[in-house]
């Protein structure tokens, strides 16, 4: 997933709390693994994707703030397969 450029970070919010959070976390799985079968679950913001050149950047120092290395996720831009 890293070498591919497919690391996300969603809230645990998602995940962790038993309820109809569950639901929507799923619905944001769904859209980022089966992207032509699903779409519209994930608004702007709501999940950050990776960003590989930041964090992988030669002689680049690794921030001790992991949300420096992730940039903003468009759900546009989310490949069809």
């Amino acid at each position: 997933a890293v070498e591919a450029g497919e690391v996300y970070l969603i809230d645990h919010v998602y995940f962790s709390r038993p309820g109809p959070r569950v639901v929507r976390g799923l619905e944001i799985l769904a859209q980022l693994t089966y992207p032509g079968r699903f779409s519209g679950y994930i608004q702007p913001g709501e999940v950050l994707k990776l960003d590989l050149d930041l964090a992988l950047a030669p002689g680049q120092e690794r921030s001790a703030d992991v949300s420096a290395h992730f940039q903003g996720h468009d759900p546009a831009d989310i490949p069809l397969s």
